[in-house]
């Protein structure tokens, strides 16, 4: 369910390479019901319009996204079917379950940080909605209360259901404060949006950041974070979800110089993110250009529109997952290399020092999960590791004697290959994995 949870979670994040505007004086809805929940301590505030947002409906853009892109049918199989699958998680449901709230929102504070998920889900209760199905929702993710109680516990405060982490307790500021005049145009809402995210920190909140990190990690020289906590004065971002994509992106600097100092920190960020995602992007440099803002006065601004979004927001999206999807299954491989070295260690200590000679019936016989035997790279390989029983562990060098490797049947590039000492490694050179195929089996490894 997490991985599934990841694709609803990644579509959404194609809103940060954003679409431009100008500073808006609209209404901020619902000021009076959240303004009590924000304080000098807040950082961002995300609004999301459960009522004119259609999850299933982007799921399947993203679906058809995929079947476009470069991959094996195997991969576009694959992804698709986590994607489909999706459409029927618990989360999703949920979702579904709250579009009779309408609107609901995430308030995200400074004295999150470092004490579990941040934020307070903030529901204002429209005429009609029943406060208890919310509630039930946000706490058990069943409306009758029937599911099994998670994290968050919820309760009305006011005219609102408030969803909170464990055991938070909540102060709303008493008196039902007006917003400040930087939240509303932060919070102003533009007609046709589904996800707003509004960021205004307030002076604790942006001392705070000072405290925890002095300089920004940008790779030319060292600058100071106050370059964005004095110099930002608000931003705000507008997402509508795909198929009919778009999004909005707008930094309020304090002044044109700080807007200039803002553009200087995102274009020393962009060479290094770019190398990053040349073997992974299709486009790079198309991605690169949608990053890079353009400054008017006192203001940042970026830019993408429907199109873009398809030709290239999208598959930039794909591939980073694909390439996020490989990397894990390399990180699991490995892990299931370390599971069985650390069985093989621990079969030779009891039968002194012989390893196993066949891993599999061995690891059949301690009740170890035969899905450790499976390299999720190639669930389909049977085995997914080869082993080489080493004979006597008094009789080898354990650091350099190779123990399992990942099975092939032509060279791929890279092989994860574990030792007998318990370390694990990527070998990307044929020449030095052949010679430790040859050391092992001349050393009695079959």
């Amino acid at each position: 369910m997490c991985r599934r949870f990841a694709v609803f979670a990644v579509v959404l994040s194609i809103g940060l390479l954003a679409v431009a505007r100008s500073a808006r004086a609209d209404a901020v809805p619902h000021a009076k019901d959240i303004s009590p929940f924000i304080d000098d301590q807040t950082i961002a505030v995300v609004r999301c319009d459960l009522a004119h947002g259609d999850v299933k409906a982007m799921l399947d853009w993203y679906a058809g996204q995929i079947q476009q892109q470069k991959l094996s049918q195997a991969e576009i199989d694959a992804l698709v079917k986590e994607v489909q699958d999706g459409k029927n998680s618990k989360p999703v449901q949920v979702i579904e379950a709250l579009r009779q709230a309408k609107v609901i929102y995430i308030v995200i504070s400074a004295e999150d940080f470092g004490q579990g998920p941040p934020g307070i889900v903030v529901v204002p209760l429209e005429p009609g909605v029943d406060a208890r199905a919310v509630i039930n929702l946000i706490s058990t993710g069943d409306a009758q209360g029937k599911g099994p109680h998670g994290m968050v516990n919820a309760e009305q405060i006011g005219n609102c259901v408030v969803g909170h982490f464990g055991d938070r307790e909540i102060k709303p500021q008493p008196g039902n404060p007006a917003l400040s005049e930087t939240w509303s145009a932060a919070l102003a809402v533009v007609d046709g949006e589904v996800i707003h995210v509004a960021l205004a920190p307030g002076k604790a909140a942006r001392d705070k950041f000072a405290e925890m990190m002095p300089n920004l990690p940008t790779p030319a020289k060292p600058t100071p974070i106050t370059t964005l906590t004095q110099g930002l004065k608000w931003a705000s971002l507008s997402i509508t979800l795909p198929p009919k994509g778009s999004a909005t992106l707008c930094v309020q600097a304090a002044d044109a110089d700080s807007a200039k100092a803002i553009s200087d920190v995102v274009a020393q960020m962009l060479p290094p993110l770019q190398l990053q995602l040349m073997s992974v992007v299709p486009d790079v440099d198309a991605l690169m250009k949608l990053m890079t803002p353009t400054t008017k006065a006192d203001q940042l601004l970026w830019s993408i529109d429907s199109q873009t979004l398809d030709t290239t927001v999208g598959p930039a999206v794909v591939a980073s997952l694909v390439h996020a999807r490989d990397q894990a299954k390399r990180v699991q491989s490995r892990s299931n290399i370390r599971q069985l070295l650390m069985f093989c260690q621990m079969y030779a200590n009891d039968h002194d020092g012989n390893y196993p000679k066949d891993l599999s019936a061995a690891v059949k016989g301690m009740n170890m999960p035969d899905q450790v035997l499976v390299n999720p790279q190639h669930p389909e390989r049977k085995p997914g590791y080869v082993y080489l029983s080493p004979g006597n562990a008094n009789n080898i060098q354990a650091s350099t004697t190779m123990v399992i490797y990942e099975t092939f049947d032509e060279w791929p590039g890279a092989v994860n290959v574990g030792y007998a000492d318990g370390h694990v490694a990527s070998i990307t050179s044929k020449a030095k994995f052949d010679n430790l195929l040859k050391a092992a089996k001349a050393g009695g490894g079959q």
